[in-house]
């Protein structure tokens, strides 16, 4: 028989798991790899190639990194986004009956 908290405990939305570091760091991550592919553009013009390849592989590294921690953050809330992805469905299904 199950108690009135367990019932409450299966009515809940599942909540996001988000370690805040990883929250903060991927806008910067994602910032930072487009600012030096920027400048990798700039240096093509200028024709320094040195700077092209250190660049180029930078940006490339962070927003590698980047792409890499937003997939992690995914993985780990599939529960969560299948959630609110089914209740957007429901939201979307009313508004759509109510016109």
């Amino acid at each position: 028989m199950q108690t009135t908290l367990q019932n409450d405990a299966e009515d809940t939305a599942p909540r996001p798991k988000i370690d805040p570091a990883d929250a903060l760091t991927v806008v910067p991550r994602l910032l930072a790899g487009f600012f030096l592919g920027g400048l990798a553009i700039m240096y093509v013009v200028a024709q320094n190639w040195t700077m092209v390849a250190f660049l180029g592989i930078a940006s490339g590294l962070l927003l590698y990194w980047g792409f890499r921690l937003i997939n992690k953050m995914r993985r780990e809330n599939a529960d969560y986004i299948a959630y609110r992805a089914a209740e957007e469905a429901a939201t979307k299904a009313m508004r759509k009956a109510n016109r």
